[in-house]
């Protein structure tokens, strides 16, 4: 660790630079209004499910929301510019954008790591009253923004950059924020308080929502922080059960799939992201694979004060 410390120095110089330059020349502003919704650590911190919440606000207000995404680990390397009522894949979209796509119905989706040639080939599709929702954004400096929102994970304010810690970027940026999101309650103004619930599994197949299972559990997932969603499936069906755990957004290949059919569970249970990404035609174990969905839930002064920032930008 005290080896990786010259190097966290040198990546924490680097980064001051590039916003000293950002903080000083700030990119010109869109004609439509801009809300990021980032992190300051590598890895999960549940952003998009946050996404979800404002993608949902937004829509409520009468507004057409736009998710400008990258699209991490994604296939395709075009530009997506994919309008509510076409049908897509996760590999030309990633698995994030496509889940909050079927999520909501008039949602569109901007993928690029470019977000500003998303921006420009979205222009051609003439879309009004929209607001533009950008994904793991709080780095993107690049891209305007009009409301800076940042997800805390709970390690994230005792933990150092990288390479020595998961940190992005030191704690002070968190000033530039306009709204920190957290589990816990702080003394910041900017706080929102969240709270991540898992309330029952949903059926790969029918649809069908329940919570008790009868027989053994696998659990399988390729995402950042695994052991949320283990702890989930522990809490809601009172068992234990057994894991398959692959990397953050993994492309599950022949081997898994061999691995996966020949497995003797009774009921498989996976992430809804890490279900964008399954293959049904290669999956034997479908009629009895489950998901859990994530969904965030904020108190009603929070939540209020959430709703008024985003109002704000419409008064502006």
């Amino acid at each position: 660790m005290l080896l990786l410390n010259p190097l966290s120095k040198i990546y924490l110089f680097i980064i001051n630079l590039i916003n000293y330059r950002f903080d000083k020349f700030p990119p010109k502003p869109l004609d439509f209004p801009v809300i990021s919704i980032g992190g300051i650590r590598a890895g999960g911190s549940g952003k998009t499910p946050f996404a979800d919440l404002i993608i949902g606000k937004v829509s409520e207000m009468g507004k057409t929301p736009v998710l400008f995404s990258r699209g991490y680990k994604r296939i395709s390397k075009q530009t997506e510019i994919v309008p509510p009522d076409c049908e897509t894949n996760w590999q030309a979209v990633g698995d994030e954008p496509l889940m909050l796509k079927k999520h909501h119905k008039n949602l569109w989706l901007a993928i690029d790591p470019n977000r500003r040639r998303a921006e420009r080939k979205l222009r051609s599709f003439g879309l009004k009253n929209i607001v533009g929702i950008m994904d793991d954004g709080f780095q993107h400096r690049k891209f305007p923004r009009d409301l800076d929102i940042v997800i805390l994970t709970e390690t994230d304010l005792t933990d150092k950059v990288l390479p020595s810690g998961r940190l992005r970027e030191p704690i002070k940026s968190l000033e530039r924020a306009d709204i920190i999101v957290s589990a816990q309650k702080t003394d910041s103004p900017k706080n929102c308080v969240i709270e991540f619930v898992a309330e029952e599994f949903a059926n790969a197949v029918s649809g069908e929502k329940k919570t008790e299972f009868d027989g053994d559990i696998l659990c399988f997932c390729g995402i950042a922080r695994p052991q949320r969603f283990i702890d989930s499936v522990k809490k809601l069906t009172g068992k234990d059960c057994k894991t398959m755990i692959f990397s953050d957004h993994h492309k599950y290949n022949n081997a898994d799939y061999n691995a996966l059919n020949s497995a003797s569970q009774a009921v498989f249970i996976t992430t809804e992201k890490d279900f964008m990404r399954i293959d049904t035609e290669k999956s034997e174990f479908l009629q009895k694979l489950w998901y859990i969905p994530y969904r965030i839930r904020v108190n009603p002064e929070d939540n209020n004060f959430l709703s008024n920032k985003i109002s704000e930008l419409f008064r502006s």
